[in-house]
């Protein structure tokens, strides 16, 4: 016997089922997802190959990641040049900011080089995903200056898990 809850969802759009499905995804609430999941109609679809669907998909979200991440942290090491030059004749806070943003820098230095590893890996084209982002390859900006090894091994678990095995 279906309940009172349950015949009230099956008046409502795919639109709104997916919104609602969405709100009790992120409060774990089981019961409303069966009975959302309960009333969603199945379809038969014709659409091209699921593995190639699944691996664009996966690609485009290696690019939203990439992207996101990249202007993120970009963003960060443009703040901290700034407060260095606003604090400019502090030469405690001066060297404060600057350290920060050559933090900032081995952050993006590590997520380009997880991004060419997880590519050569997964035989994605770079020079794509960065066209797609907006972004360049950055160059360090002191020669001495490395990538943050552990930011870039956590990247390159972050960015493989978008692409299906």
């Amino acid at each position: 016997m279906t309940d009172g809850i349950t015949k009230l969802y099956g008046n409502l759009s795919n639109k709104e089922l997916a919104a609602l499905t969405f709100h009790h995804l992120t409060d774990a609430n089981e019961i409303e997802l069966r009975r959302i999941e309960s009333v969603v109609p199945f379809k038969t679809y014709r659409c091209r190959d699921l593995e190639y669907r699944d691996r664009l998909d996966g690609i485009f979200n290696v690019a939203a990641l990439y992207s996101i991440e990249h202007w993120r942290i970009y963003a960060c090491s443009l703040e901290a040049l700034v407060a260095s030059h606003v604090n400019a004749g502090d030469s405690q806070k001066e060297q404060q900011t600057l350290d920060a943003m050559e933090s900032w820098q081995s952050r993006l230095l590590a997520l380009d080089a997880a991004l060419k590893s997880v590519c050569i890996e997964h035989g994605i084209s770079e020079e794509a995903i960065r066209r797609l982002a907006g972004a360049e390859e950055i160059a360090p900006v002191r020669p001495r200056l490395r990538a943050d090894e552990s930011y870039e091994e956590e990247m390159k678990i972050f960015l493989s898990r978008l692409l299906p095995e």
